[in-house]
């Protein structure tokens, strides 16, 4: 087997006795790499939206169930500190994954329905900060009765073996996500004891009952005990609307974050004037999050692209500075990561 490294543009050759296909919408095209998978399809993709919206257009005190006037398709929508967002749309889509996004049709749909299950609501597309889209690898029907809607996919997985070695997992959901994991990790692991490729048999993972790295020493008082923590210790260095951001997304580790904050001055400042977000939290994506692009720390670390009005583009400079220094860019690698992220959120504002 051949890696590449897609950012170096290195290939590396790699040993090893099993393959778990675990590549979600992207299943079908790592199937076909195999000669020796079979050549049907698994999957039958479906895509889904969000939208997010200022709290002042959408003001949201609790999350909320409601139906499509139109379809009385369930949908939510769920209070994001200033922002709150609303979905999920259900649609056929048979384009290449990497290439999904919200179109204007998509964004309508879910408008529609923010108005009328809240009349007071002044939220219009003009009002949209951002979308996310994504698809749902769903398994595609064997055999049905008449055409199926997307909403009556069945969200049921399947794990294949389909040649020795090489395994296929497909279909589910986030919810189901562990349970997909650990039948995974089991079938994988029996097969390699049966094949005399491990020398002993391993204990069955006991991860669910470990905590997640933030959560270890998680104080009786909750959240509110780390932003108090933060606040008694740091107060002095940031407000309380930072305190309780870092101790929403970083639980206990925000301490340590704060602890390589106050060294350096220039990280306790803001990532956007005005928000709650600060530079510090750029260190910590490269350090302790293995954040090598810019859209790593704008999009999946920070989510200022999503969240803040002009989609990260006002701390793209700011931020492309920072990780520069961090991880020894050039000057012409600073620019190409500006230029890329640029272009993702230019991508993203289809429906504009």
């Amino acid at each position: 087997m051949i890696a590449k490294d897609t950012l170096s543009n290195t290939e590396k050759p790699l040993q090893c006795s099993a393959v778990i296909n675990a590549t979600g919408p992207w299943t079908d095209l790592t199937r076909g790499k195999n000669p020796r998978a079979p050549k049907d399809e698994m999957l039958h993709c479906t895509k889904g939206i969000h939208v997010v919206l200022p709290q002042e257009k959408f003001p949201l005190k609790h999350a909320v169930a409601l139906f499509h006037p139109r379809d009385k398709r369930v949908m939510f929508a769920i209070p994001w500190g200033d922002e709150a967002y609303l979905g999920t749309t259900d649609t056929f889509y048979e384009g290449m994954p990497e290439h999904v996004n919200a179109s204007r049709e998509d964004v309508d749909y879910l408008i529609e329905a923010a108005k009328d299950f809240f009349p007071g609501a002044q939220a219009s597309r003009d009002d949209v900060i951002a979308t996310w889209s994504g698809l749902r690898p769903l398994l595609r029907p064997q055999h049905s009765k008449g055409k199926l809607m997307p909403s009556q996919m069945s969200r049921e997985h399947e794990l294949r073996m389909e040649s020795p070695g090489f395994f296929s997992i497909a279909g589910g959901k986030l919810t189901t996500y562990r349970k997909m994991a650990k039948e995974v990790a089991n079938e994988v692991v029996s097969w390699l004891h049966k094949e005399e490729l491990l020398r002993s048999h391993p204990t069955v993972t006991q991860t669910k009952h470990k905590p997640l790295p933030g959560a270890v020493g998680w104080p009786k008082q909750g959240q509110g005990g780390i932003e108090s923590d933060l606040l008694e210790q740091y107060g002095d260095f940031l407000s309380s609307k930072t305190a309780s951001l870092l101790a929403q997304s970083y639980g206990v580790r925000s301490l340590s974050l704060m602890q390589h904050a106050v060294d350096q001055p220039g990280l306790l400042k803001a990532i956007v004037t005005g928000r709650a977000e600060i530079m510090a939290q750029v260190l910590w994506a490269v350090k302790e999050e293995f954040a090598v692009r810019l859209e790593d720390v704008l999009v999946r670390r920070t989510q200022l692209y999503f969240r803040e009005s002009s989609q990260g583009l006002d701390a793209v400079e700011a931020v492309a500075t920072c990780m520069a220094e961090l991880l020894h860019w050039s000057d012409e690698q600073k620019a190409s990561e500006i230029t890329h992220y640029r272009q993702l959120v230019s991508d993203n504002r289809h429906w504009v």
